[in-house]
């Protein structure tokens, strides 16, 4: 109705529709979004046919929103006829952007033999480019790496890592923030190899950049000393781990960050450091914080939610309190299906947790049943997402 009034003819009802979802999916309301997207689409192939090359925005568009809903293979669908309408045209940059897309998703759900070959391309493309857009290089640079990194093909991923440094520190307007995200990846990379040293170093070198620029009480610090956490607790210094998250969290208080999961992923991070010196009142307390925290950030059904009511359920099960523990495993469980790829190891991660409290509950018949859905998902076995 809204569109309607503000844009009477086709053309431009379509216009005002789009701009009214896209406000909506930032927003965080794709359920919103959605239905104007689809009519946005139908009005455009109404008016000027199924190749038009404005379209392809559009479906792009909706393609993207239902990537974000984990609506995955409509997605694809939607991002491959764009790509089609885009390819009859000769704008390089939005066939690059598109295939770009479609290897994220792809990657999104773990299937990188098809997300490679996507990836590649797009960079190829780009590259060609008589005046490339550096932006738009560093994505897909930085995706392709990714790819690699989550194989652990790390000789692969160092030297596209060490590209998007490169460009990043080359761009007088990059925000140091960027620089220092670009010098993260290395160093998850490092800590995934198992160089702890090299991955230390890495984030020093983050943290003294930002402390230069934007000084030592910022959130941009907190985040830096949130990624070196993992580096700490692999290593088994968890004194030092316990540090980094307190110091992050004081930050982050003291700075008013919003409510974005920065907060509550530094009390899980505390809070793992604690079960992990078996310290399990302090980590169930700080997990409930955590929980709390995540519910605000980014709701009741996210992936974020459900892997600390995982975690609250390991540790509730470590205490003996099978009955919360029961509680916590089965809204995880719910969550991850709703929310995660069907065969996301994160999901047979819960059934095995939750599997093993009801056998210290006698109930192995039940207990069976969720062993035996875990083995079926482990067979098709995607990347797990988060702590597990």
């Amino acid at each position: 109705a809204i569109a309607e009034k503000i844009a009477p003819d086709g053309d431009q009802m379509a216009t005002s529709l789009n701009d009214l979802a896209l406000l909506f999916s930032k927003q965080g309301k794709p359920a919103l979004a959605v239905p104007h997207m689809v009519r946005a689409i139908s009005i455009i192939k109404g008016l000027k046919g199924p190749e038009n090359q404005g379209l392809s925005t559009l479906v792009s568009n909706l393609a993207e929103v239902y990537g974000g809903q984990g609506r995955y293979s409509e997605a694809v669908a939607l991002y491959e006829e764009a790509l089609k309408i885009r390819e009859t045209g000769n704008d390089t940059s939005a066939i690059a952007s598109t295939l770009n897309r479609l290897g994220a998703i792809y990657k999104d759900q773990g299937d990188y033999e098809k997300a490679e070959p996507f990836l590649k391309r797009s960079l190829e493309m780009i590259e060609k480019s008589p005046a490339p857009d550096k932006s738009d290089l560093v994505v897909a640079l930085n995706n392709l790496a990714l790819v690699y990194r989550d194989q652990g093909r790390y000789k692969d991923a160092d030297p596209l890592y060490q590209r998007v440094l490169a460009i990043r520190q080359g761009m007088p307007e990059t925000k140091p923030s960027l620089v220092a995200d670009a010098l993260v990846n290395i160093g998850k990379l490092r800590t995934e190899e198992g160089n702890y040293e090299g991955a230390e170093q890495t984030y020093q070198s983050a943290l003294a950049f930002l402390e230069n620029y934007c000084g030592k009480n910022s959130a941009e610090v907190a985040d830096v000393l949130l990624q070196m956490i993992d580096v700490f607790r692999d290593s088994g210094r968890f004194q030092e781990a316990e540090a980094r998250a307190k110091r992050a969290i004081e930050i982050l208080n003291a700075t008013g960050a919003p409510p974005d999961g920065r907060v509550a992923a530094a009390l899980t991070d505390l809070a793992l450091v604690y079960r992990e010196t078996g310290r399990m009142g302090e980590s169930e307390e700080t997990l409930k914080r955590s929980l709390v925290s995540w519910r605000e950030a980014k709701g009741n059904s996210s992936a974020e939610t459900a892997n600390v009511l995982h975690n609250l359920g390991k540790v509730q099960f470590a205490e003996h309190k099978y009955k919360d523990a029961e509680a916590s495993f089965k809204e995880a469980l719910e969550i991850r299906r709703k929310a995660l790829a069907p065969n996301d190891l994160a999901i047979a991660s819960t059934l095995r947790n939750y599997a093993l409290l009801l056998l210290e509950m006698n109930r192995g018949k039940e207990a069976a049943q969720l062993n035996s859905q875990a083995a079926q998902i482990e067979r098709k076995a995607t990347p797990a997402a988060g702590d597990i």
